[in-house]
């Protein structure tokens, strides 16, 4: 009998965790015995819901609510005759009905047939529970965010997943409004384009793992000053593919900005043109 409802509860437990967004976005962090908590505890939420739905359904639906027959017919003179052809008898008892089939096949005995039936319902409507809670997560986003379209509610909740990452949160950022950022490699590399790309979070991977760029422009810093010396300028009227990196390799990330690019080069020639121009000594009295 507890398997009717062990492995209901750990299955719906199970299917919350990947139905439900707001679980499935941070089910990555999980692993061995706290996957298995966390498993348990939606198993026995659902559990719970169907226990208090079926105890519902029966103390309201399942009675036997005798013989339904019209006011008229009660007090016809014909009697028993239109009585028979318009009344008939009201039984609603489910629970009593299915107990006695679990005492008839052997499942409980006769004292408890009603239990067992009631735990047979409870477990088939946990198995119910994981798609009816995604749902109402679903909505219930939607009417927060007031949001009409799902990739939005993904959106939000994939960076709701990085916040305790700065790398992480700048790099969805930068996908979400198509900004251009300028990466920085371990090997002294620099990239600036557009992300295509930040993969999805998995069961067992989040979204910290590779990403697609764009390039408009790359170059390197210098290895003494670490100042980003720009090299090439990628055509704008040219199709160029996404290059993929791994999110290990980055060093730092920011996003970009042309102006302040310009004023760099600005501080730049004016510094080379200060130190290019001759020294003035004042003379000697």
């Amino acid at each position: 009998m507890a398997l009717l409802l062990l492995l209901p509860l750990l299955v719906s437990g199970f299917m919350v965790c990947l139905k439900d967004p707001t679980i499935y976005c941070r089910l990555h962090r999980w692993e061995g015995q706290m996957l298995y908590l966390q498993v348990g505890r939606y198993g026995i939420y659902c559990l719970l819901m169907a226990m208090a739905i079926t105890a519902a359904l029966a103390g309201v639906i399942s009675h036997d609510w005798g013989t339904f027959c019209p006011s008229w017919a009660q007090s016809s003179t014909q009697g028993t005759e239109v009585a028979q052809a318009v009344c008939y008898p009201v039984n609603a008892d489910f629970l009593g009905a299915l107990g006695k089939f679990a005492a008839h096949v052997g499942i409980a005995g006769a004292q408890f047939s009603q239990t067992a039936a009631f735990l047979v319902i409870a477990g088939i409507l946990t198995l119910l529970m994981p798609t009816v809670w995604s749902r109402l997560t679903v909505r219930s986003l939607k009417k927060e965010l007031k949001a009409n379209d799902r990739d939005e509610i993904e959106m939000y909740l994939l960076a709701q997943s990085v916040r305790h990452s700065p790398i992480c949160s700048a790099l969805v950022k930068a996908f979400a409004f198509k900004r251009q950022v300028m990466i920085t490699m371990d090997d002294r590399k620099v990239y600036v384009g557009h992300i295509t790309d930040i993969g999805a979070p998995t069961e067992v991977t989040g979204v910290d793992q590779e990403i697609s760029l764009i390039p408009s422009v790359s170059g390197y810093r210098d290895k003494d000053t670490l100042r980003v010396v720009y090299t090439t300028d990628y055509p704008n009227d040219t199709p160029i593919r996404p290059v993929g990196f791994r999110q290990g390799n980055i060093v730092s990330i920011s996003f970009f900005s042309d102006a302040i690019r310009e004023s760099f080069k600005r501080a730049d020639a004016a510094r080379v043109a200060e130190e290019a121009a001759p020294k003035v000594h004042p003379k000697k009295e």
